[in-house]
């Protein structure tokens, strides 16, 4: 019954605002079976398992490396079950895993073109509008940051600007 899944979700309070405001814009355009609703979840795991792949190639440039990774991560129970749910969980990866994409292409590749800070940034408004678990890898990156800073001599203002401007 779709009236008691909606409401379970409304009244689940892991769920973030930017979940909400995504599934119903969603639920727009495919309307409310329950099938086209767990779908939503499904095709954001498969971006997840796509970013994934990315990143191992960047950790470890060989495709056995990188195949291993996005098997590994499929054949996950856990990643499996939340990606069938209709929960925030996969929304809130999508975010951690893009900012963290973006913050190895800024800092390691010293690619800082402004799409990139903007779309880092993009992913941790979803991230931390998606679900309050994120906060911990959105403060080891922000420690990345100040550790790169120091280490290297050299101020990120565009990501200390950004920082301040979304949480204070």
């Amino acid at each position: 019954d779709f009236k008691n899944v909606f409401r379970s979700v409304l009244h689940d309070n892991s769920n973030g605002i930017w979940y909400y405001f995504l599934l119903s814009a969603y639920m727009q355009v495919v309307g409310m079976q329950l099938l086209w609703l767990r779908m939503f979840s499904v095709f954001l795991a498969g971006f997840n398992l796509y970013l994934i792949y990315l990143l191992a190639g960047k950790f470890q440039n060989r495709p056995f490396f990188q195949w291993t990774a996005l098997l590994l991560t499929a054949v996950n129970p856990l990643f499996s079950q939340d990606a069938i749910l209709i929960r925030s969980y996969m929304l809130a990866l999508l975010g951690c895993l893009l900012s963290l994409f973006l913050l190895e292409k800024i800092i390691l590749d010293n690619k800082a073109a402004g799409r990139y800070f903007l779309f880092y940034f993009l992913g941790i408004l979803l991230a931390a509008g998606s679900h309050y678990f994120t906060f911990s890898v959105l403060a080891a990156e922000f420690a990345f940051i100040v550790w790169c800073s120091l280490r290297r001599s050299r101020l990120y203002p565009e990501f200390l600007a950004g920082w301040i401007f979304l949480f204070f």
